[in-house]
């Protein structure tokens, strides 16, 4: 049987609990007796040896937990009851009178099941045709989740912890979008297979996948905005640091912040010109947590080596005046330089780029990165 007293036997728990996740078990009341154990197992679609191990993994772990081994409660509650929200409960806006399809305390992890920017409608071909689209029902988010004990004023954080793609994804044109609007009489995609870390593009070309968040944000202060907009709130930022290992701190508008995330992408390229990059259906598994006694004006994103701002406007000049401003404040803050030094260091080291620009009917978003550069700046808290 498995124990759990090394790191290997540890390592191999893990991999059979990914089994067990990934094939959508369901466990309940094993923790009655500490010499009879029992336990209630449906497994769907598993074969025997997952069985076994499971039964194994059980048996082994209720008695390692009775003997106080140094696993803690806390990850156990990570292991075996993840809040998972399904790709069937979706809503294409972002607004405080949306029911929350779920409740999570802070310190939580959920995994949202997301559909892809078309909700699966997209027709499958190497170039097909499809209608045009009403934008209100596009970018559908998973959600909204209820954090419990998040009121207006805090700062939701969401660490994207993993996101595991579906094995295929579509990438569209759109007429009348992008630099050149009269390219296009119609709209055209085509279906793009996910395989080996690959998306295949044709028979001889073939892109890394680089998985990203599009769509993801909390619900604004008043009214109703669409996923397909990007805001404050967050929403259709299209931008391309919101991945795996990046944390996001957003806004809190209302309580219970009500966080949804969607319009996942195998790739995109920045600006996502032609209106869409590869869309597709995930699996987003999502920390989030609430940091009290502090406040924001709109997401701030944290990469291993960077701090970015967001912006959206009309138009590039309006812009760039709400990313520089917010990197400004942000230096300000967490550098302790005064407003034209925050400038000055923009200048020498800022990087503002375009996140997304299709020339739709939707706002340009930009996103500007400073460094971090820690083992040379002293950086107090951002907020």
């Amino acid at each position: 049987m498995i124990s759990l007293y090394n790191d290997r036997n540890f390592n191999i728990a893990s991999k059979i609990v990914n089994n067990i996740i990934n094939n959508k078990f369901l466990m309940s009341s094993f923790l009655t007796s500490p010499n009879s154990p029992s336990y209630s197992i449906l497994p769907l679609k598993l074969n025997l040896d997952i069985k076994i191990n499971i039964l194994y993994f059980v048996i082994n772990f209720v008695n390692n937990f009775r003997n106080n081994l140094s696993i803690s409660l806390k990850y156990y509650k990570e292991l075996f009851m993840a809040t998972v929200l399904s790709r069937e409960q979706v809503n294409f806006s972002f607004s405080k009178n949306l029911e929350p399809i779920a409740k999570v305390h802070p310190a939580e992890t959920v995994t949202f099941e997301t559909q892809d920017a078309l909700c699966r409608n997209a027709p499958r071909g190497k170039d097909e045709i499809f209608p045009d689209l009403d934008l209100s029902q596009v970018n559908p988010v998973t959600g909204p989740v209820e954090i419990e004990g998040a009121k207006a004023g805090d700062i939701l954080v969401a660490r994207i912890e993993d996101i595991k793609l579906a094995s295929f994804g579509h990438i569209q044109a759109f007429k009348g979008m992008g630099p050149i609007p009269n390219f296009l009489e119609e709209n055209h995609t085509r279906t793009v297979e996910i395989k080996d870390g690959f998306s295949i593009f044709n028979d001889t070309i073939k892109l890394p996948i680089e998985p990203m968040i599009g769509t993801i944000g909390v619900a604004p202060a008043e009214g109703e905005i669409y996923t397909v907009d990007p805001g404050p709130h967050g929403g259709n930022m299209d931008n391309n640091e919101v991945k795996a290992g990046t944390t996001i701190y957003f806004p809190v508008f209302v309580d219970g912040a009500l966080f949804a995330l969607g319009d996942v992408h195998a790739n995109m390229g920045d600006g996502e010109l032609p209106g869409a990059g590869i869309d597709i259906c995930a699996d987003v598994t999502v920390h989030l947590d609430v940091l009290k006694g502090r406040s924001i004006k709109r997401p701030i994103i944290e990469t291993e080596t960077a701090y970015v701002v967001t912006s959206n406007a009309p138009s590039f000049n309006e812009a760039s005046q709400i990313a520089t401003e917010e990197m400004i404040s942000l230096l300000q803050t967490g550098l302790g330089v005064n407003r034209l030094e925050a400038f000055w260091l923009i200048g020498a080291a800022g990087n503002l780029m375009i996140s997304q620009a299709c020339n739709g009917p939707i706002d340009l978003t930009l996103r500007m990165a400073f460094p971090k550069l820690e083992r040379i700046l002293s950086w107090k808290n951002i907020f």
